[in-house]
């Protein structure tokens, strides 16, 4: 049979040593020659880089697979030291660290597809929080809390080291949060009490507590 996909009819007669010839029987066959064509998509959250995805372990992975001929069979993946699975319903990875996702489609007739590989990377942990002062601490260590002279400027900075910062956000004294954009100058006389809120790029969030005072 052709190797070209597509739909063939075929005529077929018998004859015996005598010339006695059969009925003519029709069958009809379609030639599948092609694999499925599988994808992949994302629910949850999600950040792309040129060279990797990544997400959480609440985002949902789905694959999906055409096969315009003989129909999709099932589809097949691995993620991690090549433990393969059959796919059913949408999936997390639930553990943080780097994997190369594969997956591929097989059709009724066992065309294959060949592997679509993606580099992805499970992000479980929120950035980490520092805070800086441009003057060196006046109170001694009898003092509560640290004590700055007035007009310090106070610096907030946070590390990611996966999904990457996309956000510090700060509140002073149970007020209003505002967005962290450049250097606090503090001039408020006083005990003061600072929340300090950041966020990655997959919405891990950490937030730390500060109490200082300023002096004249």
């Amino acid at each position: 049979v052709s190797a070209v996909p597509g739909r063939f009819i075929v005529n077929v007669r018998a004859s015996d040593k005598l010339g006695n010839l059969s009925q003519p029987t029709t069958l009809i066959l379609t030639v599948d020659a092609k694999a499925p064509h599988s994808a992949h998509s994302f629910a949850g959250p999600i950040y792309k880089t040129d060279y990797t995805t990544i997400i959480t372990p609440a985002t949902k992975i789905t694959l999906s697979s055409l096969d315009d001929i003989s129909g999709l069979k099932s589809i097949h993946y691995s993620y991690e030291n090549d433990k393969t699975h059959t796919y059913s319903t949408p999936f997390s990875i639930p553990n943080e660290g780097s994997y190369i996702l594969k997956y591929h489609g097989v059709d009724n007739v066992n065309n294959q597809e060949e592997l679509q590989m993606i580099a992805v990377a499970v992000d479980n942990t929120p950035p980490v929080i520092n805070e800086t002062f441009s003057t060196p601490k006046l109170s001694a260590s009898t003092e509560p809390v640290s004590q700055f002279q007035k007009s310090t400027m106070m610096f907030l900075q946070a590390t990611d080291n996966l999904a990457g910062l996309n956000s510090i956000w700060y509140s002073f004294d149970g007020g209003k949060e505002f967005k962290y954009e450049k250097p606090i100058r503090l001039e408020k006389k006083g005990e003061h009490k600072v929340v300090i809120r950041a966020v990655d790029n997959v919405g891990n969030t950490s937030q730390k507590t500060i109490a200082f005072a300023i002096k004249e």
